[in-house]
């Protein structure tokens, strides 16, 4: 049967260790829904064979997710409880460039902003005239925190905020915002815990059930559980944001994959077994015995 060998395949990786075991996390903790995970195995089933390489084979699962179908993302079962409100944490080059008109500040339209631009537009409400766009990162969802659990971190913002949200891909010199939402966002919007359809191939990432129904990201600094995150579908960016600097990163630590897999995913031909079976017990008419 085509799973085994896929599981088999992926868990030379790291990366795929830690997906493999949020798969299962989350069909054990019904954290997908049934159709979505058979819509997965579909998407792999039909693209996977024998010669693939782990790097590709593990890479069907990001592939599934980014195939442009807002309907795979922002499942995540488990009601969570909602905050007064919700922050996102964003690099200053990233947020400049989709998220405001520069031409409205008398700045030029570079890749990076001016150092002084965000102090400065931070010392007042934001004006309509000078925003766009969505929160979005170009996948079809976001990544939030409870704005409470971020502000509670304390100095060096920046830092905390990287570490306690497992963003390692922000290096060290990267300044950093919060954006904070308006009262009733996201809301109105599809939202929910991020499973692995989210996190995907990423060994930063982490399944977690908690009894508040938010996940937990990976603390960079300890590998336990770090702040609570949720992910929700895009929505517009406008005035009724506030913006928050939080600084330049100056400690940018990044475990290495096997040091995440090792914290989230230790290995045994026992957990293997269980994941495999777990995985056909659940794609039940999705998967035939077909050669690959």
């Amino acid at each position: 049967m085509w799973i085994r060998e896929w599981c088999c395949t992926i868990v030379e990786l790291p990366r795929g260790r830690v997906l493999l075991r949020n798969l299962v996390y989350d069909l054990e903790e019904r954290r997908i829904p049934q159709t979505l995970y058979r819509s997965l195995i579909d998407h792999v089933g039909e693209r996977f064979h024998a010669e693939l390489s782990a790097e590709s084979a593990v890479d069907l699962v990001d592939g599934f997710r980014n195939a442009a179908s807002p309907e795979r993302t922002c499942r995540g079962q488990g009601g969570p409880d909602a905050p007064e409100s919700c922050s996102r944490v964003i690099d200053e080059a990233s947020c400049f460039f989709y998220n405001f008109r520069p031409e409205h500040y008398g700045v030029p339209a570079e890749d990076e902003p001016p150092a002084w631009f965000f102090r400065e537009v931070a010392r007042r409400p934001l004006e309509s005239a000078g925003v766009r766009g969505d929160m979005n990162t170009g996948r079809g969802y976001v990544w939030v925190t409870p704005r409470e659990h971020l502000e509670a971190l304390g100095e060096p913002a920046a830092d905390r905020a990287r570490s306690s949200l497992g963003l390692d891909h922000l290096r060290s010199g990267m300044r950093l915002l919060a954006l904070h939402y308006p009262e009733g966002q996201p809301w109105g919007v599809q939202h929910g815990p991020p499973t692995a359809i989210e996190g995907g191939a990423n060994a930063v990432f982490r399944s977690t059930a908690a009894d508040d129904g938010w996940g937990r990201a990976v603390d960079l600094a300890t590998l336990e559980d770090g702040l609570p995150e949720l992910t929700h579908e895009p929505i517009p960016f406008t005035d009724a944001f506030e913006l928050e600097v939080l600084g330049p990163v100056r400690h940018a630590e990044r475990p290495s994959p096997e040091t995440l897999a090792d914290a989230t995913a230790p290995m045994s031909d026992e957990w293997l077994e269980h994941a495999i079976v777990k995985l056909i017990e659940h794609a039940g008419s999705a998967v035939d015995d077909r050669s690959r």
